[in-house]
């Protein structure tokens, strides 16, 4: 029984020892994975575009009229694709430069305030034309 026992013990110690590589091994593949995965986002076709060129689709997208940021996700939607759709979007000055204000209470005015900052500081050297629909 004591012979018995020792194997168990052994089997035991093996075993808590498989599952820690085991565990090692399922976390090595799913970086692996998630580096497989960034890598051939990189080889997409739309990275082969210059980011003037996607700035100007992104522009086209948005259009040219004032933006409801609380009815459209846009231009704040284009900043959610990827890192590099991000970069570009929060650098194409003109996607936050016309925005529309339609608050329905005094209480939506003071919701809107960061939405407003937002727009001011990324619409950078470009003017901010704004339209209030009361």
């Amino acid at each position: 029984l004591y012979k018995a026992w020792e194997e168990f013990d052994e089997a035991e110690v093996e075993l808590r020892k498989l599952r820690r590589r085991v565990s090692a091994l399922e976390e090595k593949r799913d970086l692996t994975q998630s580096r497989c995965t960034n890598i051939i986002s990189l080889l997409a076709p739309i990275r082969r575009l210059p980011p003037e060129i996607i700035s100007k689709i992104f522009v086209h997208t948005v259009g040219p009229d004032f933006i409801n940021p609380l009815k459209y996700q846009l231009p704040v939607l284009l900043t959610h694709v990827c890192s590099y759709w991000r970069q570009i979007a929060l650098s194409t000055s003109t996607l936050w430069a016309s925005l529309l204000i339609a608050p329905r209470d005094g209480g939506e005015i003071a919701r809107m305030r960061p939405i407003l900052d937002c727009f001011l500081a990324r619409s950078g050297t470009v003017p901010l034309s704004t339209h209030v629909d009361l």
